[in-house]
């Protein structure tokens, strides 16, 4: 029993925090029921959410990407593709985001880059020698859409639409359409396999779609979720006012402490019967 004995002030400590520590998550719980709740509710939401995200955005990575990177991308072309649509609805007009090849007749209203930096108007500030008299036909007038302006007989031309950004770290960078959500690989992709990109892609509708019956079933019992709210905060009130009761589970976990460390005794006397060898 020596080496029990020798433990015996961890045992006693441990046993004294766990059941202080419990004792206050337990009263805490009775009066912060509510946020408690409702942020489980939210956190088990967000992770469903963020799971179809993750796997949606990794089965649509391209090759020498990151995962963050590409996750800005979307974010950035879900977040624009949004706002140009609201707009849209709200003007009536729409305009068309098509184009052909590298992008010279594109005329639509892309402004941000692909990373979601702002596109510097052009004729002015780093786009100042990118006017409509030097580009007539690249669509230049008094605008800070993404553009390939080029001359026929320029010999550097970019291989798609960009612009000129008002980041002063980064000069300009390429674009992509509105309404255009996954990042184009021309280099392939993280995942070179189709079926592991596919299935991914699978997984990530399918915890959405998770996350829709989720909130589904969220409001089908919302009154039920207040209801055991209620009853707890009731629960909480009673606690207030009759603090006597706290002694009950002090002396439940009193005694559960006391069987353990006799449990323990015995155990260690029995063994150190046992004989070596």
């Amino acid at each position: 029993m020596g080496d029990f004995e020798k433990s015996l002030p961890a045992f006693v400590l441990v046993a004294f925090l766990s059941f202080l520590i419990g004792f206050i998550f337990m009263v805490l719980l009775r009066f912060l029921i509510r946020p408690c709740v409702w942020f489980a509710v939210f956190l088990v939401l967000l992770k469903l959410c963020v799971g179809g995200g993750l796997c949606w955005v990794r089965s649509k990575q391209c090759a020498g990407a990151g995962l963050f990177e590409t996750g800005q991308q979307v974010a950035v072309a879900v977040a624009v593709t949004a706002t140009t649509a609201a707009s849209s609805a709200v003007s009536g007009q729409s305009v068309s985001e098509a184009f052909t090849g590298d992008g010279a007749d594109y005329r639509g209203v892309q402004s941000r880059t692909k990373m979601g930096y702002s596109c510097e108007v052009w004729g002015q500030g780093a786009a100042a020698a990118y006017t409509s008299a030097n580009y007539p036909s690249s669509g230049l007038v008094d605008n800070n859409f993404c553009r390939n302006p080029y001359n026929t007989n320029d010999i550097n031309k970019a291989a798609t639409i960009w612009c000129f950004t008002t980041d002063t770290s980064v000069k300009w960078q390429t674009c992509t359409p509105v309404g255009v959500i996954a990042p184009e690989c021309t280099d392939g992709y993280a995942i070179t396999n189709n079926e592991v990109r596919t299935l991914l892609e699978i997984c990530a509708y399918v915890l959405w779609v998770l996350a829709a019956i989720y909130c589904l079933l969220v409001c089908c019992l919302l009154d039920r979720i207040r209801l055991a709210i209620a009853v707890n905060q009731v629960a909480a009130i009673f606690v207030k006012d009759t603090p006597r009761i706290l002694i009950v589970p002090a002396i439940q976990a009193g005694i559960g402490i006391l069987w353990i460390l006799i449990w323990a005794l015995s155990a260690s006397f029995l063994i150190s019967q046992v004989p070596d060898g």
